[in-house]
């Protein structure tokens, strides 16, 4: 359905996106991890062709074989919201404040499938009560101010939802949510890719909560893919990267004592305008010698497993 091919962003002069490449299949959910600031949100806005002004991307980004680089704004408008889909991470943005939720939930139904209004109005409707909001007749009729953070985030859910695309981008989904909603919005987006095919990007910063409901991981550090592997395999002890170790070892787990410190990655993400060759984990890296000075290699573990890293053993020995 998707693949992504060397991508790569630049912006400002400075590349934000570095040689990344994926495939996603129908009805197959990948998570995108990484810390703020790695690149993820700036490849979903790729993938959907909405770019800041004054970026320069090259690599290939193909959607059921159609080449989507250099697509025509009428061409990109056809994809949008019918074939592909966005849910933004910032709900209030997102919405528009001076129109009814309900009106922006059936408005992509009006364009792309040609509803009638009340017809369009009814599924909207439904659409809000099908993402868990209650009283769905009083949020369509409601305005994103009126709504809490976690109610316009289920709306933006709807909205992208609202004509079946093929393709859905979710970008940190369930961020306006409590601990119980956040499961619940990613167990019903990744159960609708599989029962309907579509494939499903989950990005996120929070590896352990997209990881339940992934199939495939995919790891941003700087701007790059560092490790890419099965969910199953990386959290059952198989990670083979430093900063995906790092990652998981940081997460919250029952049985930590009271007042007990998690394990923490040392320093900060680097400037990515700084960055001069070489592996840029390396100098929060436990493991790092002068050879990561070096552009690491890509290490196959298995056919559907690599990690980016020069000491790929040592990595896995000290796990």
């Amino acid at each position: 359905m998707l693949e992504v091919d060397d991508l790569r962003i630049r912006l400002h002069g400075t590349e934000l996106v570095r040689g990344l490449s994926f495939t996603l299949a129908a009805g197959e959910t990948l998570g995108l991890i990484g810390e703020s600031g790695s690149g993820k949100t700036l490849t979903a806005l790729a993938l959907m062709g909405l770019l800041p002004e004054g970026a320069e991307l090259s690599g290939s980004i193909r959607f059921k074989g159609q080449d989507l680089t250099g697509l025509k704004d009428k061409a990109w408008g056809a994809l949008r919201g019918r074939h592909i889909a966005m849910v933004f991470q910032e709900p209030m943005t997102a919405l528009n404040p001076l129109h009814r939720v309900g009106d922006q939930v059936a408005e992509p139904r009006r364009l792309h499938l040609a509803r009638r209004a009340g017809e369009a109005r009814q599924e909207a409707v439904e659409l809000l009560r099908y993402v868990g909001l209650g009283d769905p007749g009083r949020i369509a009729d409601s305005y994103p101010h009126q709504l809490s953070g976690g109610q316009r985030q289920r709306v933006g859910i709807a909205m992208a939802l609202a004509c079946g695309p093929e393709l859905l981008i979710a970008d940190e989904p369930s961020t306006a949510l409590d601990a119980s909603q956040q499961a619940h919005v990613l167990a019903t987006l990744a159960a609708m890719a599989a029962e309907r095919g579509m494939a499903l990007l989950l990005i996120s910063h929070d590896l352990a909560l997209v990881a339940r409901q992934a199939q495939r991981l995919l790891v941003m550090y700087a701007g790059q893919g560092v490790e890419q592997g099965p969910a199953a395999a990386l959290l059952g002890g198989g990670a083979a990267h430093p900063y995906t170790q790092g990652l998981l070892a940081a997460r919250p787990r029952i049985g930590v004592g009271r007042g007990e410190r998690l394990p923490a990655l040392p320093g900060a993400a680097p400037e990515l305008a700084e960055l001069r060759g070489g592996c840029a984990f390396r100098e929060r890296c436990r493991l790092a010698q002068e050879a990561c000075r070096k552009s690491p290699p890509v290490f196959a573990l298995d056919p559907a497993h690599w990690s980016r890293c020069l000491r790929v053993e040592e990595a896995l020995r000290e796990h």
